[in-house]
């Protein structure tokens, strides 16, 4: 299974913006989106964000990146959650 070049963000702070994000993540490559969750209740942000590249490399240059810094925003430590493509999974 191939590495996608979309990627999650979690444990965000919750004054973080997708510009923001976008800002930070465009070093590594072209972002082509960037998409905060929030609740659907109360649309307020849960601190999870999608990052989308335009090519899969850039995804993992932004990983290694961020492994590397131990990048924080906003003092919280981002986590990635590295998302596989849905069409890449084969079924026997």
């Amino acid at each position: 299974m191939g590495l996608g070049s979309d990627f999650c963000l979690l444990q965000l702070d919750y004054k973080v913006t997708a510009e923001k994000i976008e800002e930070i993540f465009r070093i590594a490559g072209n972002v082509l989106h960037v998409e905060l969750k929030m609740d659907k209740d109360t649309n307020k942000f849960r601190g999870m964000a999608t990052v989308r590249f335009e090519h899969p490399v850039e995804s993992v240059q932004a990983i290694c990146i961020l492994c590397l810094l131990a990048t924080y925003v906003y003092n919280s430590c981002i986590a990635v959650f590295v998302r596989s493509p849905v069409n890449t999974v084969s079924k026997k």
